[in-house]
């Protein structure tokens, strides 16, 4: 039963975050991708933006939340983490759900993890069905919290496999960019005097990249770069 429901919605996922300064989102975004390569078709938003009865209906979730504060949850997600705690809640609502929560944090802090912890045993006393145990990133790691989280998505999808009896050969393609740019050929007059509102979001402005150096090892798992652009309006570098 499990495999015909799945044959037909398991294209469908959906990845959702409670990011403070941005890991949580970044991770999802991670997620995006490798759901991509496996042919699925993804679906990323901030928890904030998901209503319960949108969860009720998803037969198919990935949860990423980091833990800010004294054991606080982000911003993004206390409205929706608001509603979970809702007593009147029956506990079978997510019942049809099957999940998966990545919990992002540091051990060096007496609430490790604590938003992650408590959001995974809240969807399991809904109904939902885990995929896989809770994962825990942790900064403290020699190799990162990414370390750990990229582990364990490994696991996620061998999990995906076994438990949903399903095929799902990761195959690598360039994704559409999130980013786009176009070439100005000049910059009128007001542009250029418009230095309160030049490097706002969505302002275009004409630049040279002046430097592009990786600065992690060529062996390490990750590619991190420093890239510096000079632009015409300052005449000063905007590290990046």
């Amino acid at each position: 039963r499990i495999q015909i429901l799945f044959e037909y919605v398991v294209m469908d996922i959906l990845i959702t975050f409670g990011s403070e300064t941005g890991t949580a989102e970044s991770m999802s975004e991670k997620l995006y991708r490798e759901c991509c390569y496996r042919q699925m078709s993804p679906t990323v938003k901030p928890m904030n933006e998901i209503s319960l009865t949108t969860l009720k209906n998803t037969k198919l979730a990935i949860f990423v939340c980091s833990t800010t504060g004294d054991g606080e949850e982000p911003r993004n997600m206390k409205v929706f983490w608001r509603s979970m705690l809702r007593k009147s809640l029956p506990s079978d609502l997510l019942c049809d759900l099957h999940f998966a929560v990545l919990g992002l944090g540091d051990s060096s802090y007496a609430k490790y993890n604590y938003v992650g912890k408590r959001l995974y045993r809240r969807i399991l006393n809904l109904g939902g069905k885990a995929l896989l145990e809770l994962g825990l990133g942790d900064d403290q790691h020699p190799q990162g919290c990414e370390y750990l989280s990229s582990l364990w998505i490994d696991d996620l999808f061998a999990n995906l496999t076994m438990t949903l009896s399903l095929t799902l050969p990761r195959e690598y393609r360039l994704l559409p960019s999130k980013f786009s740019y176009r070439i100005l050929e000049s910059i009128c007059r007001k542009e250029k005097e418009a230095n309160d509102t030049a490097l706002r979001k969505g302002y275009p402005f004409v630049g040279s990249i002046i430097q592009n150096d990786r600065v992690t090892s060529a062996d390490h798992f990750q590619d991190v770069r420093l890239i510096k652009l000079t632009t015409l309006l300052f005449a000063k570098d905007i590290p990046l």
